[in-house]
């Protein structure tokens, strides 16, 4: 089960995941060999990767792709993200533009589109008062102390 310090721990690598690890801990008030062990416990459950998190201009959409266009859908750079739905696929396409993604939309037969515009990035879980979110009486059982 996850704690609420390792909540606490995640949070800071969120906002900086090259940060020293004995920084982190200064700043939780722990042992850096606690932080040290906690970084490996986290590594082994949540933690799946680190990621650099780019800036760009692109075009970003979300298509709804027919089953029969998986083939296809495999075979387009432009796809950065892909989940199976009930109603066939679900594509995050990042492009140079509108043209490029008509183009795109139609090689798919994709009926439906949604043009994305980023407000915010990546900001789940980078401070301290996403912390409350888990503790809520909905989600009474999403942490435990210590």
């Amino acid at each position: 089960m996850i704690t609420e310090n390792d909540m606490r721990f995640l949070v800071e690598l969120r906002v900086d995941g090259r940060r020293k690890v004995t920084d982190i801990a200064k700043k939780l008030g722990m042992p850096a060999s606690t932080a040290y062990d906690r970084k490996r416990k986290l590594e082994g459950t949540l933690i799946t990767k680190y990621a650099a998190i780019m800036e760009n201009n692109a075009t970003k959409a979300w298509l709804i792709v027919p089953k029969e266009k998986e083939q296809e859908l495999n075979e387009i750079k432009a796809v950065n993200n892909m989940f199976r739905t009930n109603r066939g696929f679900l594509a995050e396409v990042i492009c140079n533009g509108l043209e490029e993604l008509e183009n795109i939309r139609e090689k798919l037969s994709a009926k439906e589109h949604i043009v994305i515009s980023e407000i915010k990035k990546e900001e789940f879980w980078t401070r301290s008062e996403h912390l409350e979110l888990a503790k809520t009486e909905k989600n009474s059982g999403c942490l435990k102390s210590g």
